[in-house]
């Protein structure tokens, strides 16, 4: 088991009953500071694409949930709790959601599950407008890996831990022939993802 396994709780979320319970874990998070960082998993990720995962790390919590939407289908965003659903987190102007690159899983939301985006924190636009430097430096965006590498607060054996398992996850998808869609639709979820 690797060491970022050890530190946050990893939850697969692919029941009704598991929903709800994730969605009365999130209701009273603070917002400042973000508590809701997430991803949204697939391969072709747009409207042509699917969504099978989301992963959402609660940092309050320590935990990284897996909202499983190939199981859940339309259901990951219509089933309520105190009527809560995760098309009104996603929609809430008051709830911040942090997300690195938002502009496809804001494309496959809506044009798959009807699903607006408000209240979005782009992690990659947050990191190019306060960048040091001339503008010249500011020409690209730099990618979540480019990002934890630089400006992270973890430890250097665990910005190497969180790489080798990025790499690991790359080689994974580079080894099936139909990729990381392929990986991300095998039902049970393997241990790798």
């Amino acid at each position: 088991m690797s060491a970022l396994t050890n530190e946050a709780r990893i939850k697969v979320v692919d029941t009704q009953l598991s929903l709800r319970s994730l969605l009365d874990d999130v209701t009273s998070l603070s917002t400042n500071p973000h508590s809701l960082f997430l991803d949204l998993e697939g391969d072709n990720l747009g409207r042509h694409g699917s969504i099978p995962i989301i992963s959402l790390f609660v940092a309050p919590r320590n935990a990284v949930y897996l909202v499983d939407v190939h199981c859940l289908v339309g259901e990951a965003f219509t089933i309520t709790n105190n009527n809560v659903s995760f098309k009104t987190i996603f929609e809430s102007s008051t709830i911040p959601k942090v997300f690195v690159d938002v502009r496809n899983d804001f494309d496959a939301l809506f044009n798959l599950y009807q699903v607006s985006l408000s209240g979005v924190k782009d992690f990659q636009l947050m990191e190019l407008g306060c960048r040091p430097g001339p503008e010249s430096s500011k020409t690209y965006v730099a990618d979540l890996a480019k990002c934890v590498a630089k400006s992270s607060a973890i430890s250097g054996p665990q910005k190497e831990e969180w790489q080798r398992v990025k790499q690991d996850a790359a080689r994974l998808c580079d080894t099936q022939k139909r990729g990381f869609q392929h990986i991300l639709s095998k039902r049970p979820l393997g241990r790798e993802i």
